[in-house]
């Protein structure tokens, strides 16, 4: 799973923190100058060449794989108040950063590969960019929902005048017509009896049915939003990726990790899958809390795969959702990732 900033949970020492730290590059490597963003255990330079060698720009596109410039135009284009860097923003730093992740101390030991794998900023093979709007400021649609839900009121005020009215008005008849008749007639009091019990019947069976009726669930999801783009150069190697990092979601859905042996700050994260239906070729959602020093960041995130790219989309929480509103969420992140994936095609 692509993990995104933990700006909250984790005391950052002197990093030069990039906007999509993966979630131990954030929290853990905060040492590290260069530190910055996401996936991949396979060191970014050739073989046999030092972090100092390590060439400064990334590699050109191959077969499938996109420019920097048209992921970026794409994630630009859906979030404009956002900060966006790609593979050259990290790639020389990437040895130094691979370096330090493998100083982790991962409990349990069995899901360092998966951590380290998810922390580091580019897959073996890929190109990235990356959209960070967590600093961007909200709109102001909540003012204009709150005029919206004030009209209602006002609305409903005006119509309970108007029914007011009509009760009123139909009680002033009745007492004309029962000062005409006398009200002398015993059976007009029994079938208004009959009815009254009727109606009562009916009353009560319709707030039965209506207490069947649970209120439909709906999550009010903040703003900001963080993308990344991942690129391949074919579907087989995006598969590949993707296939890697579900399985490490089933197999490690809850650890702790620490810079070290020695180092007092443990980071524990713990991860719950999502039912989601997607028309992508690969698809899967998550809700995810990091714990660190007594603080808790709370996040959903939607990963989608079509060909050969692959896009995550999540939502910082102010808490933890429901199982119901966790659906709910995911639902409206998947139509955001499977926008931005449909624009790559």
């Amino acid at each position: 799973m692509t993990f995104f900033p933990a700006s909250s949970a984790v005391p950052p020492r002197r990093a030069r923190a990039g906007i999509t730290l993966g979630l131990l590059a954030m929290v853990l490597l905060t040492g590290c100058e260069t530190a910055t963003v996401e996936d991949s255990t396979e060191p970014a330079g050739d073989a046999g060449t030092s972090a100092g060698d390590s060439q400064a720009q990334a590699p050109e596109p191959t077969g499938n794989q996109l420019s920097h410039e048209d992921m970026r135009a794409q994630l630009e284009a859906r979030y404009p108040e956002a900060t966006l860097t790609d593979t050259d923003d990290y790639w020389s730093g990437l040895r130094d950063i691979e370096t330090e992740l493998q100083k982790l101390v991962v409990d349990p030991p069995e899901c360092k590969q998966y951590v380290v794998r998810s922390a580091v900023p580019v897959p073996a093979g890929a190109l990235v960019a990356f959209a960070d709007g967590s600093g961007a400021a909200e709109s102001g649609g909540g003012e204009e929902s709150g005029r919206e839900a004030e009209e209602p009121e006002a609305s409903g005020s005006d119509s309970g005048a108007d029914s007011g009215a009509a009760v009123q008005l139909a009680s002033t008849e009745e007492d004309s017509e029962d000062g005409a008749n006398g009200g002398d007639s015993d059976g007009e009091e029994s079938s208004s009896d009959s009815g009254e019990d009727g109606n009562s019947e009916d009353s009560e069976q319709d707030g039965e049915d209506s207490e069947e009726e649970p209120e439909p669930v709906t999550v009010d999801l903040p703003a900001e939003r963080q993308a990344v783009i991942y690129t391949f150069p074919d579907w087989r190697a995006a598969d590949s990726h993707f296939t890697a990092e579900q399985d490490g979601l089933d197999e490690c859905d809850s650890y702790t990790a620490q810079r070290s042996a020695d180092d007092a700050v443990e980071t524990s994260t713990s991860i719950d899958r999502v039912d989601l239906s997607s028309d992508a070729d690969a698809a899967y959602g998550i809700t995810r809390r990091i714990s660190s020093a007594g603080e808790n960041e709370h996040s959903a995130a939607v990963t989608l795969r079509t060909g050969s790219h692959i896009v995550t989309v999540m939502v910082p929480l102010q808490d933890s959702l429901s199982e119901e509103e966790a659906e709910v969420a995911v639902v409206e992140l998947e139509e955001e990732a499977a926008d931005l994936l449909s624009s790559l095609e």
